[in-house]
Parts: C-alpha cells; structure tokens; sequence
C-alpha cells in the first residue's frame, strides 16, 4: 500500500492529460444518469481519472482508488482521500482541484456545485468549496466551509451567486473546483473521507448582472450583497497550522452603521514563524472607487473596533501593482472603536519617481501584527474617503 500512495502522488504530480470526458444527453460515460441541466465534473469511476487533470495541492497527502460499494453512491467506484498537510512548508489547508475541460470553463449560468462526501472518520469533519479562475495567471475566489457530520454521508450542495461572484471574478474563464481538506499532520492518524459524483447544475438563463455600486465616496461598507465577495484572507509568508478567520458581522455592538468585517485572528502557534495575515480587497472594487478623482488633502478613513483587551497593531498597505511595489503606513488599535485617517497626499509621499500611487492603486491590504499568546478579535467597517471642502 505505501509503494501505492507514492505512486498516487507522483502521477497526481506529473500527469495532465484531460481526464473527464464531456457529458452530454441524459447519460455519462459511466453510466451515471444526468439530467439535461446537470453536468458530471468527476465520478472517479478509475484510477486514471483519479490522477489526470486533477492537482493535488498543499502537500497533499494520500488518495486511494476506491470499489468498496459501501463508499460510492454513483457507478462503480469513488475516491478516497486522507489529507495531510505540511506544519513546516505551508500554512494553506491541502486541496484538490478539478481541472475543468474547454465547454465546462464557462460558469455564467451555474446553479449550484453538487458532490457526495462520506465522513468515514468519528469526528465533523470540515470541508471547504472555491473556484481557480483563469489560465496562466490565476485567482481564487473565497472558500465556502461545509461540515461533514461523522460516520455518514452528506449530499453537500452549495447555491453558486454567479452574478455577485462575476463582479470580481470572470466566471466564463474557470479553470477548476476545488476542496479543501483539515490539516492532519499525525502520519499515524487517517482522517479517510470519500468523495463521489461532482456534478454542476445550470439554470437557463444567464442570471442578470449585478452592478458594483457605491454611496458616495464609499470604498467599503460591507452592508451591500457583492461586497461578501470583495475581501479574502491572504499572508505575506508561510504561516503553518493557523487559521485566520473573515466573516460579515450582523451584531450592531460591533458595527458602525449595518454589517461589518469580522477578523478573528488566532494566536500566533509556539515555535511558529509569523506570517502576516492580512485582508486583501478586489482589484475591481479598488478600480471602482477610483480614488484618483479626490484631491490630496482628502482622507481615507475606516473604523475598526479592537475587541481584545491589549493594544494591537496593523499595517495599512496600498498596492500600485507587484512589480512597483507598496506604500505601508503602521498604525496601532486600543481597546474599543479606532477612526483610522490618512490624507491621500500622505499615502503618496516619496514615491519614487513614479505617478501617484492613488491614480494606479490595484490594492488594498490590511495585515494583523502578532499579539504573543493570544488570540485578536477586530471588527472593519465604514471604510470611505472623507472629502474636504473649500481646499486651496
């Protein structure tokens, strides 16, 4: 068997051949019933399909081709997957992705991602579903988490917002689906989960689009629909066995006007080395806001509400683009409701020669500096630009 899972992983590595043959009628190439406005991603019906076109990510861990009927819910086999992970190299969870073919890379008009998932383990077990978009240069959009009761299956299906997920993602350019798996560095424990019939499922119409709009001088609210999708977590280094955590929040004592941004920041592990956890927004909500339209001596201005009991400190870091670097203002946060403002001649102080950052800004990052021993909890909201009157 260990002779097999180094085989498994080094094909998942080197082979890239298209796996999943296109799907058409009421049938699939198994055998499988499909219905006119589903398609089958991947039923792991052999070995091969469990290897091409399929990347195995994140120090991955251990597959395993599976025909014990008692684990398959469609045709003759699933996949089994036990997920490991790497504390030392990598701090991302272990995914595996689906490549997608040619006619499915459009998801315009997706409905919802179905997949059967066996929990084979006695504990919950959580999962997560996100979509890779584009080719050479990709992008992920943010994972959705799913938990998996305990020795059963759990028919997960997730309602795809196409229209919201387009405004910052071209959805006709998909290149896989993926899933997440729990890190499970104890070689000698298995956490075995089954996976079996992915399936996409399609409306008929094109969903009407959603429009970015914003109040006046607004960057960011967090009380509009689209704006779920805008933010993402990200780290400037490898940050291995932690989990920072994003999520709307709908209790008014932690909010200045509606939702806010909850950051949950867990307490940076013994030996570990810290890797900068931060808030990344859209590049397509830092180009709508346009903030070369105000003047120098106007503000960005944003609330953020420290609800741990020590002083915390953050960096606000404004991105031109990766090859002309950034522009890192420090700032600390004290117990309670912090007003952050910068004027916009400040953001573009000393900047090298070069245009002014705000008529070029592609991004915006707010990183979590460590707090030795414990965990942080912030809350983001009212994020605008404060425009000043009667400026000479």
């Amino acid at each position: 068997m260990r002779v097999r899972n180094i085989v498994c992983a080094f094909l998942s590595a080197l082979l890239i051949l298209p796996c999943f043959a296109a799907c058409g009628g009421t049938t699939s190439s198994s055998g499988t019933d499909v219905a006119e406005n589903e398609k089958l991603i991947a039923d792991f019906e052999t070995f091969r399909s469990c290897t091409e076109n399929v990347v195995y990510a994140n120090h991955f861990g251990r597959f395993e081709h599976n025909t014990d009927k008692t684990y398959v819910t469609s045709g003759n086999a699933s996949i089994k997957i036990n997920a490991m992970g790497d504390r030392y190299m990598s701090s991302a969870q272990p995914n595996m992705q689906i490549r997608l073919q040619d006619d499915e890379r459009d998801l315009t008009k997706l409905k919802r991602v179905t997949a059967d998932f066996y929990n084979a383990t006695d504990e919950d077990y959580e999962i997560g579903i996100f979509f890779k978009i584009g080719t050479s240069v990709q992008s992920d959009t943010p994972v959705t988490k799913i938990l998996l009761e305990k020795n059963k299956w759990t028919k997960v299906s997730k309602q795809m917002d196409i229209a919201v997920m387009s405004l910052c993602n071209d959805m006709t350019n998909v290149n896989s689906v993926c899933f997440t798996f729990e890190t499970c560095y104890d070689t000698a424990q298995k956490k075995d989960v089954y996976i079996d019939n992915v399936r996409f499922e399609y409306s008929d119409e094109t969903p009407q689009s959603v429009e970015m709009t914003l109040d006046e001088n607004e960057f960011c609210s967090f009380d509009k629909l689209y704006q779920k999708e805008v933010f993402t977590e990200n780290f400037y280094a490898v940050m291995p066995d932690y989990g920072f955590e994003l999520s709307l929040n709908n209790d008014l004592r932690y909010s200045k006007k509606g939702k806010s941004l909850k950051m949950y920041v867990p307490a940076c592990p013994d030996g570990a080395t810290w890797g900068w956890p931060n808030v990344q927004f859209a590049e397509n909500l830092v180009k709508a806001v346009n903030m070369s339209r105000f003047d120098g001596n106007d503000e960005f201005s944003f609330w953020i509400y420290n609800a741990s009991d020590k002083n915390v400190y953050l960096s606000l870091d404004f991105w031109r683009s990766y090859n002309k670097g950034k522009r890192a203002f420090t700032h600390m946060l004290y117990a309670g409701w912090n007003n952050i403002r910068m004027t916009l001649d400040k953001i573009n102080e000393e900047d090298g020669g070069l245009d002014l950052l705000t008529d070029g800004m592609t991004m915006l990052r707010i990183c979590v500096f460590p707090v030795s021993g414990d965990p942080v909890e912030l809350y983001l909201d009212s994020m605008e630009i404060i425009v000043h009157e009667n400026q000479a």
